[in-house]
Order: structure tokens, then C-alpha cells, then sequence
């Protein structure tokens, strides 16, 4: 039997744009912003949420199962 992983999709700013968007108060709407969005397991999603200390990782939604 095989084990579903539910994927979810992150989104995060680059490190090298994080300094600007604090500046202006606001880090804008994606795609515009720069922002990348990747899809990961639910679990490896809520640990990379909780080490961001900047706190420009969120999880946008679930997705599917894998």
C-alpha cells in the first residue's frame, strides 16, 4: 500500500529582495513581487513557515496528494 503525502504550495521572498520590501512597509502580490512559490509535503511546509525568522514564507494552499 502506498503512503499520500499531501503537498502544499509555499510561498517566499528571496533573500536578496526581503530588504526592499521591508522599506516599503508591504512585500506586494505575486508574481509581481519577486516571490518564488514551490510545492512541498505539508509537514516539511509548516517546519519552513516556523524557521523563517522574517516571516515572508507562507503557505499559499494545499494542492494535491502524491
Amino acid at each position: 500500500m502506498s503512503t499520500r503525502t499531501r503537498l502544499v504550495t509555499i510561498e517566499t521572498m528571496p533573500e536578496y529582495l526581503k530588504a526592499s520590501h521591508r522599506a516599503a512597509g508591504n512585500w506586494g502580490t505575486y508574481p509581481l513581487n519577486g516571490a518564488e512559490r514551490t510545492q512541498a509535503p505539508s509537514a516539511e511546509a509548516k517546519k519552513m513557515v516556523a524557521e523563517d525568522p522574517d516571516g515572508y514564507t507562507h503557505i499559499v494552499r494545499k494542492t494535491s496528494k502524491a
